[in-house]
């Protein structure tokens, strides 16, 4: 018996596939002109458009938060200088009241009131320098004297600390003690 070769199913199945996997011919428009370049072309122009449109619209963005972060920093430093004017005045009040002490002591303490006047009058001229600065010039004095002195500068924060430590570890505090008399 022999036997001859039978197309089966699967020669066939395979044989479609081979089809589908061949290049086509392509397509052309009432102009001649190849369509799936012409998509394609038309493809590229939109994700162009897009593309320019979405850097517009981040350059718009940024250009937007720039605005808004000058206008805060311009608003924060007015702001500050204002703080900063108020302080000079607090300290000119400050050395007023000094010198009405020093006024009162001239009568009993010469030498005090002396040195107490002496006082006012360094509070008085530091808070005249104090209004004459912004808020950009006294950072640039103070880091200008952090360069110079940085030792000064630790040793006076240092004490601040000390001083802000020791004022809230002997601030008064809710007391829990139980009242003498009554149980």
């Amino acid at each position: 018996m022999s036997r001859q070769p039978t197309k089966s199913k699967s020669n066939s199945r395979s044989a479609a596939r081979a089809g589908a996997s061949r290049p086509q011919a392509p397509a052309y428009d009432q102009n001649g002109n190849d369509q799936q370049s012409s998509g394609s072309s038309s493809t590229d122009r939109i994700a162009s458009r897009a593309s320019g449109l979405a850097h517009e619209a981040a350059d718009t963005v940024m250009e937007a938060a720039s605005e808004t972060a000058a206008t805060i920093s311009r608003q924060l430093t007015q702001l500050l200088d204002k703080q900063l004017a108020d302080g000079a005045d607090v300290m000119n009040q400050v050395a007023s009241s000094v010198r009405l002490a020093a006024d009162d002591l001239d009568d009993n303490v010469p030498q005090v009131a002396g040195v107490v006047r002496t006082l006012a009058d360094k509070v008085d001229s530091y808070g005249g320098k104090l209004r004459e600065q912004s808020i950009e010039q006294m950072f640039g004095s103070a880091s200008a004297l952090t360069r110079r002195q940085p030792g000064l500068v630790f040793g006076l924060a240092a004490v601040a600390g000390f001083l802000v430590f020791r004022t809230f570890s002997v601030a008064p505090r809710s007391s829990k003690q139980p009242r003498s008399g009554m149980h």
